[in-house]
């Protein structure tokens, strides 16, 4: 992960380590994903527009780029209602995320010309941190 600081908006790019994750056709789909036991953590990437651009107190879009899909490990397809989003919040000198869940099917159609944050607060839901096998993230 890298951040370019300018004024009050850092910019980043995210990339990811390629060595934990499997290649799987899913729904007809190319996916990365993590294999668990029991659930595989599959990556979603973000499919719209998206500045990646981050301040002290408002890292959307970096939560946007950490949207995965979990499904069994059993599973043959993946199921869009099981949506992964990270509440990231920044805690010293680190970033650390909650999950919650959502419907993927939300971000079927794209937003609006200009509208950057198409995933509202409604949409996100608890979730149980027991039920999951990587309940949080941390960017250090």
């Amino acid at each position: 992960m890298e951040f370019q600081p300018s004024g009050d908006v850092t910019s980043y790019r995210l990339t990811f380590d390629q060595a934990p994750f499997a290649h799987h056709f899913l729904s007809m789909r190319p996916f990365k994903c993590v294999e668990g036991p029991q659930k595989y953590w599959c990556l979603v990437p973000y499919p719209y527009e998206i500045r990646r651009e981050v301040t002290e107190g408002d890292l959307t879009d970096l939560e946007y780029d950490l949207l995965f899909i979990w499904k069994g490990a059993a599973e043959y397809g993946i199921n869009m209602w099981n949506g992964v989003y990270y509440d990231l919040v920044i805690e010293g000198d680190r970033i650390t995320g909650s999950l919650r869940e959502l419907d993927m099917d939300t971000l079927s159609a794209p937003p609006a010309p200009g509208n950057f944050r198409p995933l509202s607060a409604d949409i996100l839901h608890e979730a149980d941190p027991d039920s999951h096998w990587l309940p949080g993230v941390v960017i250090e």
